[in-house]
C-alpha cells in the first residue's frame, strides 16, 4: 500500500443526532464488512487497515495492525438497547463521484441486515463541499475522500480533535485530545508510536467514522513511455518529464 487515500463515513455525534449514541455508531461499525466493499467495489486495489481510523498501513509502525471485528447479532443487540428495536432509518449522502455511490450501495446492503435502513442522496461533488444542509459539515451521514497526509497527526487536528475545522462528525473527546498534543510534541519514535495506537484504539472503540478501505496506487507501464514516477499520492503524478 503505497498511498494512505482513504474513503470514511462519518457520523454526527453531537447532541439530537442519531448516532450521539455510541451504542448506534458501534452497531454500525459490528455490521460493516470492509473486505465484501473492496471485494465489490475495488477487487485487488485496496487494503482494510484497521477500520476505524484514519492511520492506515502506509504508515508503518505508526499503524495500529489490527483486523476489524465484525458481528452482526452483538450488532442488533446494541441497536435494540439504543431504543430501535423496531428498525433505524438513517440518510447518508453521497457525492457523485468516484467510489462514493459503489461504496454506499454496498453499506445500505450490509447494515440492511441489522435493521436499518440507509436512504442514499446522491448530490453534486460541489454541493457536498459547500454551504448547504446536506453539505459534508453538516449532513447526518456522508461520505467524504481524503489525499495523503505527511504525518497522521494532520488528519486527527483537522477532523478529529474537538475544534478540528472540518470535523465532519462534531465529534469531542477529551481523552483523545490530549493524546494529539502528547504526539505532536513527543520527539522518541517508539513513544510517538504507541500514542498513535492509543489513538486509534479510541477511535475502534468509540469514534465517530468507518474507513471502508484505503487505496493502492496502480500505474500502467509502456515500454515506450520513459520518465513518469508515481508519486505515494497517485493525484499528484505529473508528464512534464516523459519520453516516449
Amino acid at each position: 500500500n503505497s498511498a494512505n487515500m482513504h474513503w470514511v463515513i462519518h457520523m454526527r455525534t453531537d447532541a439530537g443526532h442519531v448516532a450521539a449514541d455510541s451504542r448506534v455508531r458501534q452497531a454500525l461499525k459490528l455490521a460493516t464488512d470492509h473486505q465484501s466493499i473492496i471485494d465489490a467495489v475495488r477487487p485487488g486495489l485496496a487494503s482494510v487497515g484497521n477500520g476505524f481510523s484514519p492511520v492506515g498501513p502506509a504508515f508503518g509502525a505508526l499503524h495500529l495492525v489490527e483486523k476489524p471485528v465484525m458481528n452482526l447479532e452483538n450488532a442488533k443487540a446494541l441497536i435494540a438497547e439504543a431504543g430501535f428495536a423496531k428498525g433505524l432509518t438513517i440518510d447518508l449522502v453521497a457525492q457523485n463521484q468516484l467510489d462514493v455511490i459503489p461504496i454506499a450501495t454496498v453499506w445500505k446492503e450490509q447494515m440492511s441486515k441489522i435493521g436499518v435502513t440507509v436512504n442514499i442522496q446522491v448530490i453534486p461533488t460541489d454541493v457536498y463541499y459547500g454551504e448547504g444542509e446536506n453539505s459534508w459539515l453538516k449532513c447526518d451521514f456522508g461520505i467524504t475522500d481524503w489525499g495523503s497526509r505527511a504525518t497522521p497527526v494532520t488528519y486527527f487536528n483537522l477532523a478529529y480533535v474537538s475544534d478540528g475545522p472540518w470535523s465532519s462528525s462534531h465529534w469531542k473527546d477529551a481523552e483523545f485530545d490530549d493524546l494529539v498534543h502528547q504526539v505532536g510534541i513527543e520527539m522518541n519514535a517508539d513513544k510517538r508510536a504507541e500514542l498513535y495506537h492509543k489513538l486509534q484504539r479510541i477511535l475502534i472503540d468509540r469514534g465517530p467514522v468507518i474507513v471502508p478501505y484505503f487505496e493502492k496506487a496502480v500505474v500502467g507501464v509502456s515500454k515506450n513511455l520513459h520518465g513518469v514516477e508515481l508519486p505515494s499520492d497517485w493525484a499528484r503524478t505529473r508528464f512534464w518529464n516523459a519520453l516516449s
